[in-house]
């Protein structure tokens, strides 16, 4: 996972590198995938001839498709065929066609280091099966994020670190489920629903207990009422400048306190 920072926090690109490209290769660094020979497809937002010629050079293939505003050739840019014919170009090693399929009626544009021009035992171009084997493996992508919408509790959230741990609990916990369908023995399997349900009430159980055997404990605290905040007792400190308000107090010693802040509260 490679999280974007913005201008203000990210180094400065590399002349000559676009900002998809450097997403495609630092992911493809970290996980040493690369001068490997391996086969990358990508969307419209990361392929551009920029990436082909960058993926090229350190030996690996790519095809993707094309946004009509990225750089490439006019015959490609301008291409408009029929129903079922294809435009090609080449650039060295890199092929791009833009071809309309006879039940399409938008032209599809894709750029390969893999594929060439040649016709398929289908009587296809072969770039155009690509475009089918670009489906499958880019529907796995759509997939997985449906899959993941599902039970997702869509918590609105101000600040950005949240929206990214819960996202990344969502991950691990649709690949975990992933896991346990295809590995176990359970008969029947659970549905996901189920086995989401066991894995949070696995989590919650040592808390849950410490809870049980302390009921006391959150009683400590109420909601201020006579103002909306007050000082913490605990963690407040104005003498050093660390001045930290509360929207509780102590239901005993009515002293401001913070919920995480009550095993270290005594009253006096």
């Amino acid at each position: 996972m490679h999280i974007y920072l913005g201008k203000t926090f990210e180094p400065a690109l590399p002349a000559g590198i676009l900002q998809g490209t450097n997403v495609v290769i630092k992911l493809l660094q970290s996980a040493d995938l690369l001068n490997k020979w391996y086969h990358v497809f990508t969307d419209n937002f990361f392929s551009s001839l920029n990436l082909a010629r960058t993926l090229l050079v350190q030996r690996t293939h790519l095809t993707g498709t094309l946004r009509k505003n990225r750089p490439m050739p006019n015959m490609i840019k301008n291409a408009n065929p029929d129903p079922g014919q294809t435009t090609y170009a080449r650039q060295g090693n890199i092929l791009l066609c833009s071809f309309r399929d006879q039940n399409r009626r938008k032209q599809v544009k894709l750029v390969s280091t893999y594929y060439s021009a040649a016709r398929a035992m289908n009587a296809k171009p072969l770039i155009v099966n690509a475009y089918i084997v670009y489906n499958n493996f880019m529907g796995g992508v759509d997939l997985s994020d449906q899959m993941m919408a599902f039970y997702n509790d869509h918590r609105k959230q101000t600040k950005v670190w949240k929206k990214i741990i819960l996202h990344m609990f969502h991950r691990i916990l649709l690949n975990s489920y992933i896991l346990y369908y295809q590995h176990t023995s359970h008969n029947p399997i659970l549905p996901r629903f189920e086995f989401v349900k066991q894995v949070i009430e696995g989590l919650t159980e040592e808390h849950l207990s410490n809870r049980q055997q302390n009921p006391g404990q959150r009683q400590k605290i109420r909601k201020v009422t006579e103002r909306k905040e007050k000082d913490c007792t605990v963690c407040s400190d104005r003498k050093n400048g660390r001045r930290r308000r509360a929207r509780t107090e102590c239901s005993r010693c009515a002293k401001g306190l913070h919920k995480l802040c009550v095993r270290r509260h005594e009253c006096k």
